[in-house]
């Protein structure tokens, strides 16, 4: 065996005896010598890009590996995930992969799944395949899942120790959206699983008041009449356009936002137009979930500090989201 097929062969353990033609390339193998290879049968070609060592027997697991070794910048996603994170029955036998949208690219007998959004902490890695993280893929699921089945599979892995609802928050809190598939499904989960205290307006104000004291931020004025409010609205329409907090001279709003999960989605809409109207009339606004002021302090004053012009965007501080495999 030549040096160049040791190689090939050292990578392929890693992924369940499967390989890319680029690895192999890499390896000091040219397309002749492949095709070779595929001839004399020391090769099975999956998929125009990907192979599997003869002899070494199709599985679920390699399937799925070569699928996603076939397309470049592909991570394995939805069911195949869920599978390859835990090794139960695949429910299909076409393998489920995704890459950002526009990237294209159809593959026989695979289900290639295109999305707009797809931060960096969402990826991580099994073994060398790229793969969607725990949190990314119950998300993802929740748009296959009924309710029922959701819940079983959010609640074996927190039981196991293997995820925290936190990490599918923060995933939520990433994509969440009205009219976004499983959307609506995850936040009826997380309302149940979470459940416990939901601050009021004032507690919310509360916690930015001290929050802005113990980071050295400027007080704002609480409760400000909205600035899209014409002088001839009347009284009652006034109480209700009110804005959390404001800093006039910045022209900055800063909403705070303690609503269950089924309420955020359903109140997405209003917010965007109140902000809509805010920067029709030279407002910027920020807005900060109670979550975030509970869990990333620093990050919320760091955000704020930078748009008061207070400190520079490279002082800026951001959470750290640490890709656990076993946790992510």
């Amino acid at each position: 065996m030549s040096s160049s097929d040791r190689a090939v062969h050292r990578i392929a353990a890693r992924q369940f005896s499967c390989f890319s033609r680029s690895q192999a390339q890499a390896c000091g193998l040219s397309n002749k010598q492949i095709r070779h290879r595929v001839e004399t049968r020391q090769w099975t070609a999956i998929h125009p890009g990907s192979f599997r060592l003869a002899g070494t027997g199709a599985s679920p697991q390699s399937t799925i590996a070569a699928a996603v070794l076939a397309l470049p910048g592909s991570f394995v996603s939805y069911e195949s995930a869920v599978f390859m994170w835990d090794g139960n029955e695949p429910p299909t036998n076409q393998p489920a992969i995704s890459r950002l949208h526009g990237l294209g690219a159809n593959l026989k007998g695979v289900h290639v799944h295109q999305t707009t959004q797809l931060p960096k902490h969402h990826v991580t890695r099994l073994g060398a395949l790229p793969i969607t993280t725990r949190a990314r893929t119950a998300f993802d699921v929740a748009a296959t899942l009924d309710h029922h089945h959701l819940g079983r599979l959010v609640d074996d892995q927190v039981v196991r120790g293997r995820l925290r609802i936190g990490q599918i928050e923060r995933v939520f809190l990433d994509l969440a959206c009205p009219g976004r598939t499983g959307t609506s499904r995850m936040a009826r989960l997380l309302d149940e699983r979470i459940g416990g205290y939901t601050p009021t307006e004032s507690d919310l104000e509360a916690r930015f008041a001290t929050l802005c004291r113990l980071r050295g931020l400027p007080d704002g004025e609480r409760q400000m009449t909205a600035p899209w409010q014409s002088a001839t609205a009347t009284a009652a329409s006034r109480s209700r356009e009110r804005v959390d907090l404001a800093y006039r001279a910045e022209r900055l709003i800063v909403e705070l936002d303690g609503r269950r999960y089924h309420a955020q989605l359903e109140a997405m809409a209003r917010d965007r137009r109140r902000d809509q109207l805010a920067l029709a009339c030279g407002w910027s606004t920020l807005r900060f979930t109670w979550w975030q002021l509970t869990k990333e302090p620093a990050f919320v004053a760091g955000i704020v500090r930078t748009v008061l012009g207070i400190d520079g965007p490279a002082g800026l501080t951001f959470p750290s989201r640490p890709d656990v495999p076993q946790s992510a």
